[in-house]
């Protein structure tokens, strides 16, 4: 889609089989969620999860990326004095 247009954040499409005959749709908004079948009866196969508590606060990290930046103390005896979980601005 287009920048300006509404649907700018809208996915979409289609499984065939060998013969170009379409099996399976897929729709949703990448931001959001992606559904399987045709509505309204369609099953959710990815829902994207909701942004953790004060997430402000950590430059608007999903929790996943938060966890990435923890540093464990017996995982921080194996690290190399350059790894950015050390660094200063990170925690």
């Amino acid at each position: 889609a287009k920048y300006w247009n509404s649907s700018v954040n809208d996915v979409e499409g289609t499984i065939m089989d060998i013969k170009g005959k379409v099996i399976h749709r897929l729709f949703g908004k990448w931001h959001e969620a992606v559904f399987f079948g045709d509505p309204p009866s369609a099953t959710c196969i990815w829902r994207a999860n909701p942004m953790p508590m004060n997430y402000e606060q950590y430059y608007g990290f999903t929790k996943f990326a938060m966890e990435l930046n923890e540093l464990e103390p017996s995982l921080k005896q194996l690290l190399p004095p350059t790894d950015t979980r050390l660094r200063v601005d990170q925690r």
